[in-house]
This record gives C-alpha cells, structure tokens and sequence, in this order.
C-alpha cells in the first residue's frame, strides 16, 4: 500500500500537469468554492490562508483578499478569495531524484532558515520545491506564473 502511495504522489509531481497547479487547482485561476469542494472544510477557520488535511498530504491555501489594496506587497488584480498559492506537503516524502524533473529549469538556493535544505525554484513556470538534507521533498508550493506578470498589482 505505501509503494502505491508513494508511486501516486510521484506522478501527481512528476507529471508536466504539475506546472498548471495542483490536482486542478491553479494559482489566480481557482476559488475558494472550487478548493472546498474538492478538498471539503479546512482543519480550522480561516481567512486568508486555508489548510486543508487528504488522506496522502496537508495542503495550504492562499486566498487573495483585498485586490490591490493598500499594504501586502503580493496582491494580485483578481477576486477575493482566488487561490494566489497552494503548498503541498507529502506525508510520504520522496527523493527528488525520484520525480525526474530537469533541474536546468530551476534555480536552486539554500533555504535561509535551515543549513543543509534546497529550494529549487521555477519562476517562469510557478512551482517551487523545498528539499531536505537527505534530499527528500518536504514541500512542493505553486505560485503565479510568469505569465501571470501582469495581474500583479505592482507592475
């Protein structure tokens, strides 16, 4: 049962759909009413940032607030309550090596609050993966995309 686990949780990263967000949901593209129904209530309430527990991985939701309100500097011209990033965190951890991606397509750089952890990151593509000093992944965060530029509020 756990090899099956695990062998899902690698196609569902490995896959090029990983780029287009998450089991369907896509920064500044998905709702909070689509999130809900596919992942049901969150663990707690919540406002801006949501999360939400499968049987395979606990799952944070950042919802858009105020659009281009004053304050946030990450504020983005879409609805409140648009999905802005989700961040995944496997119960089973697999190896980076293991999800065969081409790490020329991302930069990497040591995560500032812990010596020995990666995160390799890419940009243009939205996607981002926090790598533990035994190389295992610890998370996987989708973000807006390059092409997504111009719904910043700062730009």
């Amino acid at each position: 049962m756990t090899q099956i686990c695990l062998s899902l949780i690698l196609i569902k990263f490995c896959t090029p759909a990983a780029f287009d967000g998450w089991n369907g949901i896509v920064p500044l593209r998905s709702t909070r009413t689509e999130v809900q129904r596919q992942l049901g209530t969150p663990v707690a309430a919540c406002e801006q940032t949501c999360t939400y527990e499968t049987p395979n991985e606990r799952v944070t939701i950042v919802y858009a607030t105020d659009p281009c309100g004053p304050g946030d500097q990450n504020r983005w011209r879409v609805l409140t309550g648009t999905v802005v990033t989700v961040i995944v965190y496997p119960a089973e951890k697999p190896k980076l090596k293991d999800l065969k991606l081409n790490l020329r397509r991302f930069s990497k750089t040591k995560n500032p609050e812990l010596a020995g952890y990666w995160v390799y990151t890419n940009q243009r593509e939205g996607i981002s993966y926090e790598i533990s000093n035994t190389g295992k992944v610890l998370s996987v965060e989708w973000f807006p995309a390059a092409k997504d530029d111009s719904l910043n509020c700062n730009q």
